[in-house]
C-alpha cells in the first residue's frame, strides 16, 4: 500500500469516494489539498516509527531463524564427520583389521 502511492494519485486520486485512497495518499492530501502540514508531518512520522518497529523486528526474526540452522548445522557436522572418519579408517564391526 505504501508503494502505490503513483498509481493511486495517478489513475484515481483516491477515488471513487475514498474507495482506493492509502495512507501515504491520505497523509499526501492532509498536508497539500488541506494544507495542514502539522497533522501531515506527525502522521508521516508515526507512519515511520511504526515501519521502523516492524521492519526491526522482521530483521531480529529472520536472524534468529538463521542462526538456528546454523546451530542446527554445525551439530551434525562433527558426527558425519566421525562416521565418514571412522569408515574410511575401518573401524566398527566387521572390520577386516580384526
Amino acid at each position: 500500500a505504501l508503494k502505490t502511492f503513483d498509481m493511486v494519485y495517478t489513475l484515481t486520486r483516491g477515488g471513487p469516494g475514498a474507495s482506493t485512497q492509502t495512507l501515504a495518499y491520505q497523509i499526501y492530501t492532509t498536508g497539500f489539498q488541506f494544507y495542514d502540514m502539522g497533522y501531515a508531518a506527525a502522521a508521516a512520522w508515526l507512519l515511520t516509527a511504526v515501519l521502523m518497529v516492524l521492519a526491526g523486528f522482521y530483521v531480529r526474526l529472520m536472524f534468529a531463524s538463521e542462526r538456528a540452522g546454523a546451530h542446527n548445522g554445525e551439530r551434525a557436522a562433527p558426527q558425519a564427520q566421525a562416521a565418514a572418519h571412522g569408515a574410511a579408517h575401518g573401524s566398527g564391526q566387521g572390520s577386516a583389521h580384526g
